[in-house]
């Protein structure tokens, strides 16, 4: 909230949600909307938006997400007159003299008492009809008419009606305009001040500007050359739209749907930096809902202190969980959320993490087959496969998806077994009691913790000899080579056979704790390959490895197999459990 002795000013000190939570907002920061599809962004900025201009908010319509709005404001009713004078037109038609804001007439007295009550957290403590001069609501539909040509004033002492009117006055403003242009579209500005309309053009005079007193034919000639900015396309427009209203307001509270609209990703991570740098610059508070990480990844380079809000619309009422700005940091300084996709996972209602990148290509067109045969609760493409880099970065991305509330479900092959800290960690990341797990573990894994026999170097000899012997003027071949490193193979470790087979390497009483072991791991979110590894869901494809095997299994529709869908139908009870506790 900027500070100031004869300026009026307004801050949302916290907003209160239909599900009980309390949100704290940055007073000069950004609190970002984010949440699968349909999870009501946009809805969350709008009921705010409806609260604080409401007469009273027991008037507004059902709201389905913010229950209350808690207003602070600065200055006293007379600061207010001030600063209503100084940034609007006052109208003097009696009797219905007063402030216009945006075409209607605010009389002296309403003002005063709108501010009076403004900062009570009763059902008054709202702005009712002078809450434009202090919001500013922008969506897709709207977010044109920041740029839109404006009559030009009967009197340049006039007070500017207009962000153009602004761009007019204050050679500053139009200059950081121009600045934005340039850094995202390599394209100047030009303010065309000589038409009827006061409007930008894109692009410069290939003549220097004349005085305002000698206009020249061939400027004017010129300037008309320059094609109007409103003419341009979508992204353009959308961008200049939402930020020359910002840079040339006064308003206090910003609050923007959909910043991302019509762009391009670099040109949306820019967006999020430039309305970062905007909200430190005006010392404003701004709200966004996105969908888009680049967005967020701009506002984080920005430095501005940021507030992640997600929604989770699984249950009713619709679930917030807050990340304050100083955990935001945090995470941020963590490289795995920085350099991988993780942060795509605010976007989707949960994340299923695989070991490598043709993991996740896999089971994503398993669960598509499995929503294809019998219809999921949930949309498949709400879902999104994050590929961990092998098993070691389960727990890292687990904790920091959970650190945001993302639900996580983990793929890893049955040989994670084979090393009890990996499965200790990942355990404890996924939020279980190890304690209780290890018994059940160790039952389990003994027969394959026995140490492999140990070969001296004379047993070695003699192996290689054996191979070697029968031919020993032959050429050293490939084939020579996998001979020698098969028979030293001969007494291969116990958890290849895990791997090979699978849950059927298991036997006896240990078959029976493997099977209670890996439903513990599934209620946690770790959903352990039961037929050993990716490769044997898909038993029909004729390589075994490599890029070509990936490419051989879908060409073949292998994740339509019975182990593929019978380990999908693991996965999705795992997901399905997954958002029920976290909601």
């Amino acid at each position: 909230m900027a500070q100031g002795t004869t300026s009026a000013h307004i801050a949302i000190t916290s907003i209160d949600t239909t599900d009980g939570s309390r949100i704290i907002p940055p007073m000069a920061g950004v609190t970002v909307i984010v949440g699968a599809n349909n999870s009501g962004k946009s809805t969350f900025l709008r009921e705010i938006f409806q609260l604080i201009s409401a007469e009273q908010k027991n008037s507004t319509p059902r709201r389905h997400i913010i229950k209350d709005c808690i207003l602070t404001v600065e200055g006293t009713p007379e600061n207010l007159i001030d600063t209503l004078r100084e940034g609007g037109t006052y109208v003097d038609r009696q009797p219905n003299s007063g402030f216009m804001i945006e075409n209607q007439i605010i009389p002296e007295p309403y003002a005063r008492d709108r501010w009076h009550r403004a900062g009570k957290p009763d059902v008054t403590g709202t702005l009712g009809r002078i809450a434009p001069f202090f919001v500013h609501y922008v969506n897709t539909a709207n977010r044109a008419s920041g740029i839109s040509p404006q009559q030009r004033r009967p009197n340049i002492e006039d007070i500017p009606q207009s962000p153009m009117h602004r761009l007019e006055d204050n050679p500053e403003m139009l200059e950081r305009v121009r600045e934005i242009s340039l850094r995202i579209f390599r394209q100047t500005l030009t303010l065309d001040r000589l038409s009827n309309n006061v409007q930008l053009r894109v692009g410069a005079p290939n003549i220097p500007a004349p005085p305002v007193d000698a206009v020249t034919r061939e400027y004017r000639d010129a300037l008309i050359s320059l094609e109007p900015l409103q003419n341009q396309g979508d992204g353009m427009t959308a961008v200049l739209g939402l930020l020359v209203p910002i840079i040339c307001g006064s308003q206090d509270i910003i609050l923007i749907d959909e910043p991302e609209a019509f762009l391009h990703p670099p040109q949306a991570r820019i967006i999020g930096t430039l309305l970062g740098e905007l909200s430190q610059e005006r010392d404003m508070q701004l709200f966004m809902a996105t969908h888009d990480r680049n967005i967020l990844v701009g506002l984080l380079q920005s430095q501005v202190p940021v507030t992640v809000i997600r929604l989770d619309r699984c249950t009713s009422p619709t679930r917030i969980h807050e990340l304050d700005y100083s955990r935001v940091r945090t995470l941020w300084d963590d490289p795995v959320l920085r350099y991988s996709n993780l942060l795509d996972g605010l976007f989707h209602h949960a994340v299923v993490l695989c070991e490598a990148e043709r993991d996740c290509t896999f089971y994503a067109a398993s669960l598509d087959a499995a929503n294809e045969n019998s219809g999921l609760d949930f949309s498949p493409g709400d879902i999104l496969f994050v590929p961990a880099g092998g098993k070691d970065g389960f727990p890292g991305m687990t904790t920091a998806l959970k650190a945001v509330s993302v639900p996580v479900v983990a793929i890893p092959d049955i040989d994670l077994f084979d090393d009890k800290n990996k499965v200790r960690t990942l355990v404890d990341a996924m939020g279980g009691n190890w304690i209780s797990i290890e018994p059940t573990y160790r039952i389990a894994t003994a027969p394959f913790q026995k140490p492999r026999r140990q070969f001296k170097n004379a047993q070695i000899l003699e192996t290689i000899r054996k191979v070697l012997e029968p031919a020993p003027e032959a050429a050293y071949d490939r084939g020579t080579e996998e001979a020698i490193k098969a028979a030293m193979r001969s007494d291969p470790s116990p958890w290849e056979d895990l791997k090979k087979f699978g849950v059927s390497a298991f036997r006896g009483q240990e078959r029976q704790a493997a099977a209670n072991l890996i439903q513990n791991l599934q209620e946690l979110g770790i959903v352990v390959v039961q037929d050993g590894e990716l490769e044997n869901l898909a038993p029909t494809v004729g390589s075994r490895k490599g890029k070509r095997w990936l490419s051989e299994a879908l060409e073949t529709e292998a994740y339509r197999d019975q182990r593929a869908q019978t380990h999908i139908d693991h996965v999705i009870d795992a997901i399905k459990h997954r958002l029920q506790t976290s909601s």
